[in-house]
Order: structure tokens, then sequence, then C-alpha cells
């Protein structure tokens, strides 16, 4: 296998990024404004969703119980009740934690920030600069 020095290495990545920069300013500035462009490829859409049906059908039912215990979860967790979670649906955090979705040092500690403190903090700001 060949060997890069750090330059080579530095060369190519740059040329990547380079790369993926022109390819976004194309799509953004003159692609995604091409009407024909824009009809030849939701063509191709089409076409390829009709050609694959079956496998996006699979990849849908073989991710659907995952995605319902995630959504789950994240449900507990938006409402600070994560430890509820874990009592009540023991093998539901077990199978997330199998699949690497919950890592088991990061647990939110902190409860979720009021909505009142953020305005408390947006009034004590105003203050603060119409003072100045």
């Amino acid at each position: 296998m060949d060997s890069y020095t750090d330059e080579k290495i530095k060369t190519i990545l740059s040329q990547y990024k380079k790369k993926r920069e022109r390819e976004n300013n194309n799509y953004h500035n003159v692609l995604k404004h091409d009407m024909e462009w824009k009809k030849l490829n939701n063509e191709k859409s089409k076409e390829y969703y009709k050609n694959n049906k079956e496998i996006v059908q699979k990849k849908y039912l073989s991710n659907n119980e995952y995605i319902k215990v995630r959504n789950l979860y994240r449900y507990y967790l938006r409402e600070n009740r994560v430890e509820d979670f874990k009592q009540k649906h023991k093998d539901k955090y077990e199978y997330l934690l199998n699949k690497g979705y919950i890592s088991i040092e990061v647990q939110p500690t902190q409860p979720k920030p009021d909505i009142k403190d953020f305005f408390e903090v947006v009034d004590n700001n105003k203050e603060i600069f119409e003072n100045e």
C-alpha cells in the first residue's frame, strides 16, 4: 500500500474540500434555479423509487421498532423523566443501550431550562444595554 506523506494528505484533503464547496455552490447558485434540471431530477427520483420500492419498504420495516423506541425515549428525555423511562421500559432502555443510541457516561443530569428563565435573561440584557 502507498504511504502518503503529511504534505500529500493535506493536498488531498484540501482538494476534496474545494471540490465539495464547488459542488455545493453550483447546486445552490445554478442547478436549484434551473427548472429543466429540477424536472429531470424529479423524474430520476421517481424512477429510482419505482425500481427500489421493496428495498425502501424492507429498510423501513427493519428500523420501525428502533424508531418507535427512540421516539419514546426522546419524549421522556424532553420531559426530564429519563428515570421513569428506565423503570417503566427496562427492555427498551436496554435495546437503546445495545444499539448505541444511549451512552452510559452521558446521562442528562440538568433539568431542561424553563422558558421563563430565558425571558428573564433577555429582560436583564435589555436593561444592561439600555443603561449604557
